[in-house]
C-alpha cells in the first residue's frame, strides 16, 4: 500500500516535470523578452529625489539663510516678506522668531493646550499662525487665512497683513 502511494506520487511528479520540460523553452523565451520590460518599468517608477533645497529641515535652514541672514536690516526683512507673500507655502518653513520679524507682533495671541496661535489682522483678511511644541524656535505647523473671497487667498492676505 505504501509502495503504491509512492509510485503514484512519483508518476505525478514525473508528469509535471515532463510538462514543464516541454514548455521550458517557451518559458525561457518569455522571461528573456519580458525581463527588460520589467526592469524598465521598475526603473521608471522610481520617484526622483528632490534636492535638499526643496524639502526637509535642511531646506528650512537654507531658506532662513537666504531670506533672513542675521535677521537684520529692513531691506532684508522687506525682501523676505515679499518672497513669503509670493510663495505662501514658505510660511510652513518659518519659526516664531521669523514670523515675528516679518509681520511684527500679532494682534492676538492665544494658547490652546500645547499650541500657540498668533492672529494677524489686515483690513480685509485675518491670518492665524499655529505653533506647536515648546521653546522659542517652534516651527509654523498650520496657517489659516480668512476674509472675503479675493482677500483670503494666501498671497493677497500676506500682502495686506505685512507692515509697511
Amino acid at each position: 500500500m505504501r509502495q503504491d502511494l509512492i509510485d503514484i506520487i512519483d508518476r505525478g511528479l514525473l508528469t509535471i516535470y515532463a510538462r514543464v520540460g516541454m514548455h521550458l523553452r517557451r518559458l525561457m523565451r518569455l522571461t528573456v523578452a519580458v525581463l527588460p520590460l520589467v526592469v524598465l518599468l521598475v526603473g521608471s517608477c522610481k520617484t526622483a529625489e528632490l534636492p535638499s533645497a526643496f524639502h526637509g529641515r535642511a531646506a528650512d535652514e537654507q531658506l532662513r539663510l537666504a531670506l533672513l541672514p542675521g535677521y537684520g536690516g529692513e531691506a532684508t526683512i522687506e525682501r523676505a516678506r515679499d518672497y513669503v507673500a509670493a510663495v505662501p507655502e514658505t510660511m510652513m518653513s518659518l519659526t516664531e522668531r521669523e514670523v515675528s520679524s516679518l509681520f511684527g507682533s500679532p494682534a492676538v495671541t492665544r494658547r490652546d493646550a500645547d499650541a500657540q496661535i498668533w492672529q494677524y489682522r489686515g483690513e480685509e483678511c485675518v491670518m492665524d499662525v499655529y505653533f506647536y511644541g515648546a521653546g522659542d524656535s517652534r516651527p509654523v505647523t498650520y496657517v489659516d487665512y480668512r476674509g472675503n473671497a479675493s482677500s483670503s487667498a494666501p498671497a493677497s492676505c500676506l500682502n495686506a497683513i505685512a507692515p509697511g
